[in-house]
């Protein structure tokens, strides 16, 4: 419960960040984009969140981010796959960077939540999708 903004004295407090692709905002059909973390701020009240989108990014881009942003209490990070949508993945290259994530992920944030978006059907990607996500 106090993780949820408005559930304590201690919860006003509390750092939360977004970073991610653009998984982190839907478009509309009229190409309008809805941002997860306007919903977060006017629906739940998360008054101390920051965010960071790099569209069309990859595993790179949040590491980056990760060794530069601020110490937060819950990181929710949000990944589309944009460089795993073509081939298999090289785990010995991605690998290391996937491990490089989860190590500065423990470093800057007391909670993180991942979430991934998208599946091979959705996006007439091939099955490899999938199976590197």
């Amino acid at each position: 419960d106090t993780l949820r903004p408005g559930a304590g004295a201690m919860s006003s407090a509390m750092k939360y960040g977004l970073v991610g692709d653009s998984s982190l905002y839907t478009k509309r059909n009229n190409k309008k984009k809805s941002y997860i973390s306007t919903v977060l701020r006017d629906t739940y009240r998360f008054a101390n969140l920051t965010e960071r989108i790099f569209p069309g990014g990859g595993v790179r881009d949040l590491i980056s981010y990760l060794k530069t942003g601020p110490e937060l209490d819950v990181l929710g990070v949000s990944y589309f796959g944009n460089e795993h949508t073509l081939r298999a993945m090289d785990v010995k290259i991605h690998g290391k960077y996937w491990q490089d994530v989860f190590r500065w992920c423990r470093k800057v944030a007391g909670r993180v939540v991942f979430f991934i978006g998208g599946y091979a059907a959705k996006y007439t990607y091939g099955r490899v999708y999938d199976e590197n996500l």
